[in-house]
């Protein structure tokens, strides 16, 4: 009679290791993930504007680097910057988000910490940022001072020319501080062009039709997505209308990357390395001739 008893509570003791040994599993694969290097993805764009004798461009984009510990110290970032050399960009695109300051972060570096790696970028034209909201409630100012001194410049509702294309750079909209009238007026400046740099890809439903490319970051494609209900956050409004129907003729091609950094949050723990994109957040793109090419990786 007592070893009848004793049955249930041995089946007990095997779930519970079971379901440790499972947790213990996911959470190994979700770390190895979080620090695995980014993937390089590849898309092409076509720019109707760019002359037919434009000579071929490769944009790398890069989207929430997320400085900080435990999983993306400067010297992660030297690797991945290393990574992007690599492939040979012409220009290096970064959505915003450097750092990640809060929510279990074990480590906040400084703003010289944060920037520095990113001084060994090697694009042949030039390397543009825009912020993102974490650059905003961690100290704009002093990672703008550091950028300056390594000749990145900050584009917050502005815009640049970078050998044949004018690159117009949002400032931040899930803050509220994009200024898309600003930024076209500043593109207009410089002889008009056709891709905005925005930390969120919101904007992108706004675009006028001279806008043929949108790079952004933030989603983080949803960060982790469950195998019974699809990501449990996204962070855009865009997200649905992006995810569930094609593009249509005449609208703005959308690029957005993961990102390699992790921002500690429960509604999205864990997501993979990230992307570089030629269109590395994690992700690349490559103008040749007419065409943009989209690379992008984890």
């Amino acid at each position: 009679m007592s070893r009848a008893k004793g049955k249930p509570f041995i089946a007990l003791r095997w779930i519970i290791a079971g379901c440790l040994a499972a947790i213990a599993v996911v959470g190994a694969k979700a770390w190895s993930d979080t620090l695995g290097d980014p993937v390089v993805k590849h898309t092409r764009v076509e720019i109707a504007s760019l002359p037919d004798t434009a000579a071929p461009l490769r944009i790398v984009l890069v989207s929430d680097i997320h400085v900080a510990g435990p999983d993306m110290p400067p010297e992660r970032l030297r690797r991945i910057v290393a990574q992007i050399n690599a492939l040979e960009p012409d220009i290096v695109a970064i959505a915003g988000d450097l750092v990640s300051e809060r929510r279990g972060a074990t480590h906040v570096y400084e703003p010289d910490e944060i920037v520095a790696p990113l001084g060994d970028l090697a694009p042949r034209l030039g390397t543009v940022v825009v912020p993102g909201n974490h650059d905003h409630w961690y100290n704009l100012p002093g990672l703008a001072a550091e950028l300056e001194q390594h000749a990145i410049p900050l584009l917050a509702n502005s815009a640049i020319r970078l050998g044949p294309v004018v690159i117009g750079g949002l400032d931040d909209a899930y803050t509220g501080r994009n200024d898309l009238a600003a930024t076209l007026a500043a593109m207009e400046r410089l002889g008009g062009g056709s891709i905005i740099l925005s930390h969120s890809p919101d904007p992108a439903a706004t675009m006028p039709d001279t806008i043929a490319l949108v790079l952004a970051g933030h989603t983080h494609c949803g960060q982790i997505a469950y195998p019974w209900g699809g990501a449990p956050a996204h962070m855009i409004g865009l997200w649905r209308a992006l995810r569930l129907r094609p593009h249509r003729r005449g609208e703005p091609h959308c690029g957005g990357r993961r990102g390699p950094g992790h921002q500690p949050d429960p509604r999205a723990p864990v997501h993979p390395a990230g992307d570089l994109g030629g269109g590395a957040g994690r992700s690349a793109t490559s103008i040749l001739g007419k065409h943009v090419q989209h690379r992008t990786s984890p």
